[in-house]
């Protein structure tokens, strides 16, 4: 059962509480939250997401006859339909980029690059100033808001997500800002375990002051008209943004770094599709202030 446990949280990127979770469930008892809290040790704060995520994936059960109750009715079927969901939704959407890429190629409007600073300056000649501004973000890559604008202060953060020599100048930096105060329309989307990761690093590397600032200001952007955060309990696979004129992928395979610019208006169009639809599902960034 360990080998099965260090699959789910290496592979599938499920948390220590998820684990433990699990782990009391299987043990064949039907349990409360707060005999689940009491068992594990997770704040009853914070156990519904968890629960709620593992519900998700299929991976538990719940009785909701009365008080709510959780149990695993079969962990072995749970995990086979948990594993043969996540390749299917990986396998359609790596086909469903593939097709896409193929087409853009056909037109001769697709364009690779495999270093990120030529790829980020390519993107901003594309889209100069963009009137909208849409993207899934994940690889810890959150909205520019979400750090300081503090030159050395900025640098602080991205060390502390990235844990490791930041490629990205403060030249880009500058320019993001920009965006977020000029375009009329921006919708992100970021993934809620990337989200959740975000606030431990900050208040474990800068306190909880900090974190607490970094909420407000955070909340003061979202406030904002022409912004929109939306998070999302499922992984979409990679990262991309979307303007009126280009499709921009990224995909990281460390230490392998590829982005594409797409400018084939069938991709776009349907590429925009797909994003209001991933969007349409997400829950307020505001809900996790």
């Amino acid at each position: 059962m360990d080998k099965i446990y260090t699959l789910l949280k290496e592979r599938y990127h499920l948390k220590s509480s998820h684990i433990s979770i699990l782990n009391e469930l299987n043990k064949g008892k039907e349990l409360s939250a707060r005999d689940i809290v009491y068992k594990t040790k997770i704040p009853i704060g914070s156990i519904y997401d968890f629960l709620r995520d593992l519900i998700d994936m299929k991976l538990i059960d719940i009785n909701s006859s009365g008080a709510n109750t959780y149990y695993v009715k079969d962990f072995e079927e749970n995990m086979l339909n948990f594993v043969d969901n996540s390749f299917k939704d990986s396998l359609s959407s790596r086909e469903e980029l593939l097709k896409l890429v193929s087409q853009s190629k056909k037109s001769k409007q697709f364009v690779a690059y495999n270093d990120y600073n030529e790829f980020r300056l390519e993107c901003f000649k594309v889209s100069p100033n963009p009137k909208k501004l849409f993207g899934n973000l994940r690889d810890f890559k959150f909205p520019i808001f979400f750090f300081p604008r503090n030159e050395k202060k900025y640098m602080k953060y991205k060390k502390a997500l990235e844990n490791k020599k930041n490629n990205e100048t403060y030249y880009f930096t500058k320019s993001y800002w920009d965006s977020v105060e000029s375009v009329k329309t921006i919708e992100w989307t970021v993934n809620v375990n990337e989200l959740k990761e975000y606030f431990k690093i900050i208040e474990k590397n800068f306190g909880k002051d900090e974190l607490n600032l970094r909420k407000k200001k955070i909340m003061s952007y979202v406030k904002k008209d022409n912004i929109k955060v939306r998070v999302l309990n499922k992984d979409i696979g990679y990262r991309y943004y979307l303007t009126e004129n280009s499709f921009q992928l990224i995909l990281m395979f460390e230490p392998v770094f590829i982005g594409m610019i797409i400018c084939d208006q069938n991709v776009l169009d349907t590429y925009f599709k797909i994003f209001k639809e991933s969007f349409k599902h997400g829950v307020d960034l505001k809900e996790y202030l």
